[in-house]
């Protein structure tokens, strides 16, 4: 007794067994979720070296601000290096996004600069010369409008920040 099986029954069975492509689709799978884990590492990473950025720049600038108080000899800043003038908020500001750093939009960054005065202990400090005189505290606050470059991230405007205080010297 012999059995014949028609072509296309042969063709189907042969076609339910095939295994040539399936290592293919099993790569494209694979690359495709490795590329975004590799991806969303970079850009998580990004947020997280802006971060301290800002970090960095908030304390910064707070020690900029904290030698030139009111009594540091009164002439206005003509530039971020000058060394021999009275810092207002705009010259702290001018001084942060002059930081030259790979990666950072100035135009995203918010400085704000305050002088409460107050000293570090929270009471009223001697203003004689000044909320920013000697002895007062001035606080630096940096915002940073931060948005991730993939799709698959969330896709809103994430506000980083950080802020410094110091106390005047000068």
């Amino acid at each position: 007794m012999t059995q014949t099986i028609h072509g296309s029954v042969r063709a189907c069975i042969c076609f339910a067994t095939d295994t040539a492509g399936n290592a293919s689709i099993d790569i494209a799978i694979s690359m495709s979720l490795f590329l975004m884990a590799l991806f969303g590492i970079v850009d998580c990473s990004r947020l997280a070296y802006i971060d301290h950025f800002l970090a960095t720049a908030a304390s910064s600038a707070s020690r900029y601000a904290m030698v030139r108080g009111s009594t540091w000899n009164g002439a206005s800043c003509t530039n971020t290096i000058n060394g021999g003038c009275t810092a207002t908020s705009t010259d702290v500001a001018t001084f942060v996004k002059a930081l030259d750093v790979t990666g950072i939009s100035s135009n995203k960054l918010t400085v704000t600069t305050t002088w409460p005065g107050t000293g570090p202990t929270g009471l009223a400090c001697g203003t004689a010369f000044g909320t920013n005189g000697p002895g007062c505290v001035v606080n630096v606050s940096v915002t940073y409008a931060f948005n991730f470059a993939l799709p698959f991230l969330p896709t809103g405007t994430m506000n980083l920040h950080s802020s410094a205080s110091e106390t005047i010297v000068q």
